[in-house]
Parts: C-alpha cells; sequence; structure tokens
C-alpha cells in the first residue's frame, strides 16, 4: 500500500494527562494548541506537547483530536474531554479552514476522547456522530454519566453533559463523507470491547 495516497488511522486508547480541578475560557485563550499537518487532508493536536499546549494553561485534559479536511466539509474525530476542549477544538479549526464540521468519530468511551460531542453538536447541530453501537449502549447503560463525573466533575464553571453518538457502526463500513471514503474497522476485543480503527 503506498502510504503516501492511504494513511490509515489507528486510535485505540491511550494517554490520559493529569486532571485538573479548575476550569479556564480556553477556547478563547492564547495558548498555542494549533493543529499540526499530517498530510494534504489530516490535522491533529498534540495532546503530550506540552511546548504548544501547556498543561498548566490548558487545564482540562488534553489528547489527541485529529480532523480530515474533506471537499465540503469536516469529519473530526475524537474531540476531546469537556465542553471547553471541544470548543478549544473549533476555534483552532478555524485556523486551517472556514468549512463546517460534518461529521464526528468517537473511537471508544473513554471520557477523554468523545465529551468534546457537546460542543460540536452546539456549533453544528445538525452534525452526524458515529460510534460503535456497543460504545453507544454503554452510554445509555449510564457509563455516559459516569465520564463526565470522572472527567470533569470538579471542574468550576460551565458544566459538560455527555451527547450520544447518533450513528452506530459495527465495523466494516465504508463511508463517503464530504468526498473522502472511510474504512471503519472493529477488531474485536482491544482497549475496549468496542474500539473503532479508522481508515482514510
Amino acid at each position: 500500500m503506498d502510504m503516501n495516497k492511504r494513511i490509515a488511522i489507528y486510535i485505540l486508547a491511550a494517554f490520559a494527562l493529569s486532571f485538573a480541578t479548575s476550569s479556564v475560557s480556553i477556547a478563547a485563550s492564547n495558548i498555542n494548541c494549533n493543529f499540526k499537518q499530517l498530510t494534504k487532508r489530516i490535522y491533529v493536536i498534540v495532546g503530550s506537547d506540552h511546548e504548544a499546549c501547556p498543561a498548566d494553561e490548558v487545564k482540562h485534559p488534553l489528547t489527541n483530536p485529529s480532523v480530515i479536511v474533506g471537499e465540503t466539509g469536516v469529519i473530526v474525530v475524537d474531540p476531546g474531554s469537556s465542553l471547553q476542549v471541544g470548543r478549544l477544538v473549533l476555534e483552532r479549526l478555524k485556523r486551517i479552514t472556514n468549512k463546517p464540521v460534518v461529521a464526528v468519530f468517537n473511537t471508544h468511551i473513554h471520557g477523554l476522547y468523545w465529551l468534546g460531542n457537546q460542543a460540536i453538536k452546539e456549533r453544528f447541530p445538525d452534525v452526524r456522530i458515529y460510534a460503535h453501537k456497543r460504545m453507544i449502549e454503554h452510554i445509555e447503560s449510564g457509563e455516559g454519566s459516569f465520564w463526565v463525573n470522572a472527567i470533569t466533575g470538579k471542574f468550576l464553571g460551565e458544566k459538560t453533559q455527555y451527547v450520544v453518538p447518533d450513528i452506530p457502526l459495527s465495523g466494516g463500513e465504508v463511508e463517503v463523507i464530504s468526498g473522502v471514503t472511510f474504512k471503519l474497522h472493529h477488531p474485536g476485543r482491544a482497549h475496549t470491547d468496542h474500539d473503532i480503527m479508522i481508515e482514510v
């Protein structure tokens, strides 16, 4: 496979950065936290890059939110750990494109990765949010509330609310979104029982 033509993004689990107990308006702050371009279409904010994203300024746990810029819209992969981080992702997205967010992929249940759904839905109410069907089941059975409390429960300021993905996946699907083809893979039991891997 020509890696210059096809990039596989495998996001299975990751890096939980240190939690903090105070909240700031990080989306409006002067911290860098810019997207880094990986390919023609793919960009990522590297949460572990504390030079660009100082942990003591970001405050909220920050992993590796990613975006794929399509022909007419943007697809977000794992928009972050809170309402505030989701807003940061959207503000930094403005620095690379003015296209709307048309879809979101949530790779697994751990709250560091998907609680930013709220910010995306807030700005783009018609956005489609994809996740494995078992992730949706976990959220609806009580894990959504658990992760909100575990990740953001001690933060001051505006509270995060979980937003349930609305497009269930099983693995094996092929979705064409904004002119970009996404192949969805589910390896069985891995980091969780419902991880999805996204091939672009």
